[in-house]
C-alpha cells in the first residue's frame, strides 16, 4: 500500500504535564498558539509577558529581567508617532501616555515574576536567529515598532552567542528552580522576507542551539514543532493564505502530538470534558428562553459543578457567568 505522508511519531519524555502544574510560555507567535490551546483546556498558564518575541537573545533578556526583578524606567521608553514604546516589548504594550505605558509594562512584569517563581514548566519558542540592533544605543531589540529602518542594523546571531547566552541563563534558572523543566521549540513560521536560504540557515542555528542546550542541561528538552510542519505536514493546505503561518488545522495537529507526548490518558479525558463545556459556551440558540435551552444551561452548570468538585483547581468563572446570564430571572 502506498503511503503519501511521513508522519512524525510523538516523542517520549520522562515526565507528564497535568492541570495542577503551571506553564510559562514565551517566544514567537507559535508560543501564543500553544499557550492558547493550553489555556482553552484550563491549564494554568502565563503567555508572553513581554508580548511576542522572535530572536533568542531578546527572549533571554526578558527572562533575565524577571529573575532579577529588574523593572523598566521612563528612560527605557521612546516616543514615535504619538505612542510610547519599549524596544524590548511587543507593540501591544505601547500607549499614547508614557506613564500608562510604563505602568502596564511593570504590572505585567510583576505578575510574570510571581508566576515564574512557582512555574513547573517553561516553554520557549525561538522564531528567528535574525536580530535588529538599534544603532543609537547598539541595543538588540525585541520589536522595531515601525521606526525608520535606517535606525537599525540587521544581523544574524551566531550559534555560539545564542548557546552561551542561554547557558548562562539556564545555569541561574536551574539552580534557583531545580524542579523546573524547560521545553524548547522552534517556530515553524517561515520568515521569507529574509529570503528562503537565510530562513533555513536561521532555523538551523536555532535547532542546533536547542540541541546543545538539551545535551548540556538535564532539565532541558526539545519538542519538534518545526519538524512536524516541515517533515510531517509539508503541504500548503496547512498554511494560512500568506503561505507562511500555520493555519488552525495545523496548530490543532501539533497540539494533538503535543498531547500524545506529554498528557496521560487521565489528562486527555479531562481535556475532553473541558472542551465539551467550552463548546457549549460557544453555542448561540435561536430561542434562548425556551424550556429546552434553559434546561441545557442548567445541565452545563451541573457539569461545571461536578468538574470543580473533582478538580477544584480548575477555573470556570467565565463559563459559569455565561451560562448564568442566560437563565430566566
Amino acid at each position: 500500500m502506498l503511503t503519501f505522508r511521513t508522519p512524525l511519531a510523538p516523542p517520549d519524555f520522562p515526565f507528564d504535564i497535568h492541570h495542577r502544574q503551571r506553564i510559562l510560555c514565551t517566544g514567537s507567535c507559535f508560543a501564543e498558539n500553544i499557550g492558547e490551546m493550553l489555556g482553552r483546556s484550563k491549564f494554568q498558564t502565563d503567555v508572553n509577558p513581554f508580548g511576542i518575541l522572535y530572536n533568542p537573545l531578546s527572549i533571554a533578556e526578558m527572562l533575565e529581567r524577571l529573575l532579577e526583578n529588574r523593572r523598566f524606567a521612563a528612560g527605557d521608553l521612546l516616543e514615535h508617532e504619538g505612542l510610547w514604546h519599549s524596544l524590548s516589548h511587543h507593540g501591544s504594550f505601547s500607549k499614547p501616555d508614557q506613564t500608562a505605558t510604563l505602568s502596564g509594562i511593570n504590572r505585567r512584569m510583576e505578575s510574570a515574576e510571581n508566576f515564574l517563581k512557582s512555574a513547573d514548566f517553561l516553554l520557549v519558542t525561538f522564531g528567528s536567529a535574525v536580530g535588529f540592533f538599534y544603532k543609537k544605543q547598539n541595543l538588540l531589540v525585541g520589536n522595531c515598532h515601525k521606526l525608520p529602518a535606517a535606525e537599525f542594523e540587521k544581523k544574524t546571531l551566531e550559534l555560539d552567542t545564542i548557546a552561551k547566552t542561554w547557558s548562562l541563563l539556564l545555569d541561574k534558572l536551574c539552580v534557583r528552580q531545580p524542579g523546573l523543566k524547560i521545553i524548547f521549540t522552534v517556530s515553524p513560521v517561515r520568515y521569507l522576507r529574509e529570503g528562503f536560504v537565510q530562513n533555513q540557515r536561521s532555523k538551523a542555528r536555532l535547532i542546533l542551539a536547542c540541541e546543545q542546550l538539551a545535551d548540556k542541561f538535564e532539565q532541558v528538552f526539545y519538542f519538534p514543532a518545526y519538524e512536524i510542519m516541515t517533515d510531517d505536514l509539508r503541504d500548503y493546505r496547512f498554511f494560512e493564505a500568506d503561505m507562511v503561518h500555520p493555519n488552525r488545522l495545523a496548530i490543532e495537529y501539533v497540539w494533538k502530538i503535543f498531547g500524545e507526548s506529554f498528557f496521560t490518558e487521565e489528562t486527555k479525558k479531562l481535556n475532553a470534558e473541558i472542551e465539551k463545556i467550552k463548546a457549549a459556551a460557544g453555542h448561540r440558540p435561536f430561542h434562548p428562553m425556551e424550556a429546552a435551552h434553559q434546561q441545557f444551561l442548567k445541565k452545563q452548570l451541573d457539569n461545571i459543578a461536578d468538574l470543580k468538585k473533582r478538580h477544584p483547581y480548575l477555573d470556570f468563572d467565565t463559563e459559569e457567568a455565561h451560562f448564568l446570564s442566560g437563565l430566566k430571572k
